[in-house]
């Protein structure tokens, strides 16, 4: 009969190494080489939603979600969502506002940019509403803030063929921007 070993036992029998597996530091991404990244395996499709919430929303689309929704579920072309990454915060509003309409222009270039044949579709509910205004037409200044430019027309809102923009309080785009446009 075999009489149980005990672990010290074992320790002494088996030759065991402890290797520790330390990782090297993880590298800090060029975000230029990640945008060409997201470039290269970009999905085009007949059209980009690009959504903005009101303050206070979680994160995500909001409650102009629904109306995205609406828009793609009535359309027979193919269509991609997705929503601004900012703080939709009330206090304090103007850098919250700053920061939606950095990520919307990043967002609405890196659309343009990886898909030029893509029709743009912007969605703002109050906050996110101004972070559209002042994306096309520029915005912000004195109580409002930093001062922002908007997006270059030619190069960029041109692709913009519809901009909803409910609840808005603040600046209206320019003229060339109201529009109707029905595909």
């Amino acid at each position: 009969m075999h009489s149980p070993l005990s672990l010290t036992t074992l320790i002494h029998i088996l030759p065991i190494t402890l290797t520790l597996a330390i990782p090297a530091p993880m590298p800090i991404p060029d975000p230029q080489a990640a945008v060409a990244a997201i470039n290269n395996t970009a999905t085009c499709t007949d059209i980009k939603i690009i959504t903005a919430r009101a303050s206070t929303e979680a994160a995500g689309e909001g409650a102009i979600g629904t109306l995205a929704a609406a828009i793609q579920s009535g359309t027979s072309q193919t269509v991609t969502r997705t929503s601004v990454s900012y703080p939709a915060l009330l206090n304090p509003y103007a850098p919250s506002v700053a920061s939606g309409v950095a990520a919307m222009k990043a967002d609405l270039i890196a659309a343009v940019d990886a898909c030029p044949d893509q029709k743009i579709v912007l969605l703002g509910y109050s906050q996110g509403a101004e972070c559209i205004s002042d994306t096309l037409a520029g915005g912000g200044g004195g109580a409002l803030g930093t001062k922002t430019n908007a997006v270059d027309y030619d190069k960029y809102g041109s692709h913009v063929k519809a901009a909803v923009m409910v609840r808005i309080s603040l600046s209206l785009p320019p003229a060339s921007y109201l529009r109707v446009f029905a595909y």
